[in-house]
């Protein structure tokens, strides 16, 4: 038995940090692409590399295989998984009937000054980290001004609980805008910058309280997604298990 294993309670919750700081490390660098689908996960390396022992790793690990961003193949290791279009679908399914039902309510009782101001300032922020192509910048801020959304519409926990199963999704979220995040003096069908817009168009619609466009342009805003990994599939074949 580890030393680990031989602890009290209260040291278990002191070790408790380690692990979340172990799980954010390894989520984001999955989510981000630093570790590419199909890339083996040595607990012996990480944990040395990260200078922590192999009980966080392996807790971290085990979260980290419950929400689909790697798998465990006993004996033989651990990997992160491939990009499923299947697994894509499935979390856009679940994604739009969930953001749907914010943008009603958000139509319905209407946003305070306050939430326009936060949401504006988001899309500052995502145009500045567009325009210095800092890509992980720029996810991260398109997935907290959507989080906005839920949370000003008292549906925070809903959020989470779609981030559970998102891993797919914001990998492929990440290849759109690393891959499509160039400078374009007309309009392009790949830019970025027709996300920017649609952003940009749907804060509009929701100050107007129009629930129906608003609704029909998160749909397609979302539903783009789906019609992009097909054609980033082609571009990244070996970062999907469909290749």
């Amino acid at each position: 038995m580890s030393v680990e294993e031989q602890t009290d309670p209260e040291d278990r919750r002191a070790a408790a940090p380690a692990k979340d700081c172990v799980y954010q490390v390894l989520h984001n660098e999955i989510l981000h692409l630093e570790l590419e689908p199909g890339t083996a996960v040595s607990e012996n390396n990480l944990a040395a590399e990260l200078n922590v022992s192999r009980t966080p790793v392996r807790d971290a690990l085990a979260r980290l295989e419950d929400e689909g961003c790697v798998e465990v193949f006993p004996q033989r290791g651990t990997r992160v998984t491939f990009i499923s279009q299947e697994r894509i679908r499935q979390t856009l399914f679940f994604r739009i009937s969930l953001e749907q039902q914010v943008l009603s309510e958000l139509c319905e009782k209407g946003l305070k000054e306050e939430e326009i101001s936060l949401l504006e300032e988001s899309l500052s922020r995502q145009r500045r980290f567009y325009d210095s192509q800092s890509h992980v910048e720029l996810l991260d801020e398109d997935l907290r001004m959507h989080q906005m959304l839920f949370e000003f519409s008292g549906h925070g926990a809903a959020w989470n609980a779609h981030r559970q199963t998102d891993c797919d999704l914001v990998r492929v979220l990440f290849l759109q805008i690393r891959t499509f995040s160039f400078p374009a003096s007309m309009p392009a069908v790949y830019s970025w910058e027709n996300s920017l817009t649609e952003h940009r168009m749907m804060l509009q619609l929701l100050k107007d309280k129009n629930r129906e466009s608003v609704c029909i342009l998160n749909s397609r805003h979302l539903g783009e997604i789906s019609w992009s990994s097909d054609n980033l599939m082609r571009i990244y074949p070996g970062y999907f298990s469909e290749r």
